[in-house]
């Protein structure tokens, strides 16, 4: 196709007169293996977001758990403040 005509408009256009073109054997082959690489971009796209959200997931919980040990870190941190030994600060938070 020539440069001149390189517009999304213009070049689906020569892209159907090809496929017009073809045929009628080829043509079927060409929808066959067009649905077969768009349902593998479909199965890779759907696989993509299950892994993105599962990762999310993970992320998630992850982040609870610190945001927890931190604060038991900050309760045993004022605990010790306050006059308690360390170890039994920790002990009666949990960390032991």
């Amino acid at each position: 196709m020539p440069t001149v005509f390189k517009d999304d408009v213009i070049e689906r256009a020569f892209t159907m007169a090809e496929l017009y073109a073809l045929s009628d054997e080829d043509r079927r082959r060409y929808h066959h293996e067009l649905k077969h690489y768009r349902d593998e971009l479909n199965m890779l796209d759907c696989a993509h977001e299950t892994g993105v959200n599962e990762g999310i997931e993970k992320g998630i919980e992850k982040g609870i758990e610190l945001g927890r040990l931190e604060g038991l870190r900050q309760a045993v941190d004022r605990l010790v403040a306050s006059g308690i030994p360390a170890e039994q600060a920790k002990r009666l938070v949990g960390l032991e």
